[in-house]
């Protein structure tokens, strides 16, 4: 009798125990009022009424009840809303089954307050999918659970140009494929390629010649896309996701997410400076990198610490130190900047320096009300000193001494709701010259059933070799599902770059454009007259572009 006490009690006491101490660890998806969404759900264990503790990083516990359940998610109610969990921070959820006579911790949830009679429903809804995951705020399925989605375009665009004036034609044809892959083997991921075959001709009463090629610009393969994903990679032909600025890379790439918005990772591959160029082995290297994303959406802070090393034929070539930030302090200040540095050793012959910035980009705007704003930037270019073959032709003084600054500004302001006004101007200089230039425009977006605008500038130009006026007219207009667009472009220059005939000239140009949809096709014709001083020419173009 005592033994088949003790076996009673043995089995109450484990049935207790493996009731009170089940649990679940999960993570809070989003949070709505009271109710928490976490991405635990049936399949892991989780029932209606199981009671759940969300424990924070503060170490506070704050309590609810399972009130929803589909399979790979839940929706707990908390007893009040004094202390809530944060939306995806990654706390520690435990989900304990209530035992009987065991309260629920914190405070009991508020009384139910009465709910007004809705009168019948028009439409009655069908069976409801227990198995689909709960309504808003919506939730991310499984990679497994979603199916492979393709999407892209087909394009081809051919131009032709009729010099009049010297006898010649002009025909450029470009055909090409973009398509985007997405989950194709259940793991989240991207398969994405973008390649395409180009045809120019050049005929003229001295020469004839042609040519065909196929590039392709993009095939890779990149998992871990997601924003909390703790790792992100990528293989194949693109364009590094935290360095861009490095161009093209054949190989690989893999980043690591940290907590608190930092990023850290590597690549390694060719570094083809055209996409002509597949698997050039005579470049390859590899580059590593630090980002840091704020995760306040409203103050928007990126920055990016990067570093590439090349080899050119297994000699060390380009040691290249890249940062990039952009910020919006205030809802009204923008701000970018990048640098790219390029390191020498001791066998450099053009440069004198150990280090050089070879390209800086600095941009500002500021909106000082909703209808006044200004724009500010400055670029900065040099040329570095490469071993690689495709910088081996750049004449020595351009490497050693060659640079280019430009200066631009522009002012915008809404006189009204209809028009707008712009001043743009700028200035540059390079190692033998300088020059600037402005423009004067005026927006008038018309109140009618279709869109409609008229734009009008009057401008001026300093360039290297030109120097002129000028004046722009535009419209565009929706009619019948036509968009419709005509320009006209006066300029009226000197030029020193004629070894006969008058340095003063005068070039209108007549533009007119027209597109159209129908269905996933998507059409443009556009053609353009240019006359004056010396010149005619007739440009006709056509693109056709299918979308899937």
């Amino acid at each position: 009798m005592i033994r088949l006490l003790i076996v009673v009690l043995a089995l109450l006491c484990i049935d207790s125990i493996a009731s009170a101490q089940s649990r679940v660890d999960a993570t809070v998806v989003t949070v709505s009022g009271r109710s928490v969404y976490i991405d635990a759900g049936r399949d892991g264990g989780v029932v209606v009424g199981a009671r759940v503790v969300f424990r924070l990083k503060t170490g506070e516990l704050v309590a609810g009840t399972i009130v929803d359940v589909s399979a790979t998610n839940a929706r707990a109610e908390l007893a009040d809303d004094q202390l809530l969990p944060a939306t995806d921070d990654h706390a520690e959820i435990e989900i304990v089954t209530p035992t009987p006579g065991d309260p629920t911790p914190k405070t009991t949830p508020p009384a139910t307050k009465p709910v007004p009679v809705h009168p019948p429903w028009k439409q009655q809804a069908g069976a409801i999918d227990t198995d689909t995951p709960l309504l808003a705020p919506a939730f991310g399925a499984r990679p497994e659970d979603r199916p492979m989605v393709v999407k892209g375009r087909s394009y081809s665009v051919i131009r032709a140009i009729k010099d009049i004036e010297h006898d010649a034609n002009y025909l450029y044809a470009r055909s090409g494929l973009w398509l985007d892959v997405r989950n194709p083997v259940g793991d989240g991921g991207r398969l994405l390629f973008q390649g395409d075959t180009q045809y120019r001709s050049a005929t003229s009463a001295y020469s004839d010649s042609s040519d065909t090629n196929a590039t392709v610009q993009r095939f890779s393969y990149a998992w871990g896309l997601d924003a909390n994903a703790p790792f992100r990679g990528e293989v194949g032909r693109f364009f590094s996701a935290w360095l861009p600025e490095l161009g093209i890379v054949d190989g690989g790439e893999g980043a690591l997410r940290l907590e608190d918005g930092w990023s850290l990772g590597a690549g390694a591959g060719y570094y083809p400076t055209t996409v002509e160029s597949l698997l050039d082995g005579d470049n390859y290297g590899f580059h590593v990198f630090a980002d840091y994303q704020s995760g306040a959406a409203s103050r928007l802070f990126q920055g990016t610490l990067g570093y590439q090393q090349t080899y050119q034929q297994g000699a060390p070539d380009r040691s290249l130190v890249i940062g990039r930030v952009t910020a919006n302090p205030s809802d009204d200040l923008r701000l970018f900047g990048l640098v790219m540095v390029d390191l020498y050793g001791s066998d450099a012959t053009l440069k004198t320096s150990s280090a050089e910035i070879t390209q800086l980009l600095t941009q500002a705007s500021f909106r000082f009300s909703p209808t006044t704003g200004v724009t500010a930037s400055l670029v900065h270019t040099t040329w570095p000193e490469l071993k690689r073959n495709d910088f081996a032709y750049l004449p020595p003084w351009l490497v050693a001494d060659g640079y280019v600054d430009r200066l631009s500004g522009s002012l915008w302001t809404k006189l009204d709701q209809d028009w707008r006004m712009s001043l743009r101007s700028h200035y540059w200089r390079d190692q033998s010259r300088d020059g600037y230039g402005g423009e004067l425009s005026l927006d008038w977006s018309m109140s009618t059933k279709t869109p409609s605008s008229l734009f009008g500038s009057i401008y001026y130009e300093d360039s290297a070799y030109t120097t002129g006026a000028g004046v722009r007219l535009q419209a565009q207009t929706e009619l019948g599902g036509l968009h419709l667009f005509a320009g006209y472009d006066g300029f009226a220059y000197t030029t020193d770059t004629l070894t006969t005939g008058s340095p003063d000239n005068l070039r209108h140009t007549l533009r007119g454009d027209v597109s159209w949809g129908e269905g996933q096709w998507y059409w443009d014709v556009d053609t353009s007259y240019s006359f004056g001083s010396s010149e005619q020419s007739i440009t006709i173009g056509m693109s056709v572009q299918y979308r899937f």
